[in-house]
């Protein structure tokens, strides 16, 4: 267990060293989480105009509009963060 942990920290150290090397590659989970909260945006507030968030608006199931919605942000998210 302990050579384990040993290699987890060794990794992390080299890791961290090719980051402090090339400071660019911060860009990318920071561009990342950029394009999530556009493509959640995207989503959210088409779904507020038509009272998704209005308790009393709709008491039926989700309809396919909604499944189509909430699997094109999964695919859309798991390709930006990817």
């Amino acid at each position: 267990m302990a050579g384990r942990f040993s290699r987890s920290l060794d990794l992390a150290r080299a890791s961290w060293s090719v980051v402090r090397d090339d400071k660019e590659l911060l860009l990318f989970p920071v561009m990342s989480v950029a394009a999530l909260i556009l493509v959640l945006g995207s989503l959210v507030v088409p779904w507020a105009f038509v009272g998704g968030f209005d308790a009393n608006a709709s008491t039926t199931e989700p309809g396919a509009v909604s499944a189509l919605g909430a699997l094109l942000f999964y695919v859309l998210a798991y390709f930006i963060a990817l």
